[in-house]
């Protein structure tokens, strides 16, 4: 299945981050969080790129504290210069965009009720965009 790389501020976004990784990982694919993964000793910045550099796509949970986060937004960049697919989930409604995400079709994850909706659109997104069936 896919390699997903969730980029989140921990300061207000990880709880859907942590949400996101248990589905994903459900489903089969292979999500991948920095403080999941990442082990005391390691290089963080090193592990980080890695990461990027061979994930499938990004998926970007935008609140608050991922715009003002420098790694957010650098994780991010790095993602779309490398060539990575990066699917924004717009997670708090007041939340501020990055300049370079400003174009993209967001997917709405500020109502917590509608999850699940949300949840299997992010996979039909992620669907479409590789021609890859995901499992049911």
């Amino acid at each position: 299945m896919a390699s997903l790389f969730i980029s989140y501020a921990r300061a207000d976004g990880e709880p859907l981050a942590r949400r996101l990784e248990r589905d994903l990982a459900a489903r089969g694919h292979q999500p991948w969080l920095d403080r999941a993964e990442i082990e005391a000793s390691e290089a963080w910045s090193r592990e980080i790129e890695g990461a990027i550099d061979g994930c499938d796509a990004l998926i970007a949970v935008l609140t608050q504290g991922s715009f003002a986060s420098l790694v957010c937004r650098d994780e991010q960049q790095r993602a779309l210069r490398k060539g990575k697919r990066v699917v924004p989930l717009l997670a708090q409604a007041a939340a501020d965009r990055p300049l370079y995400l400003e174009h993209m079709h967001y997917l709405g994850f500020t109502e917590a009720d509608a999850y699940d909706t949300r949840f299997a659109e992010l996979l039909d997104d992620l669907a479409q965009a590789s021609g890859v069936a995901w499992a049911d």
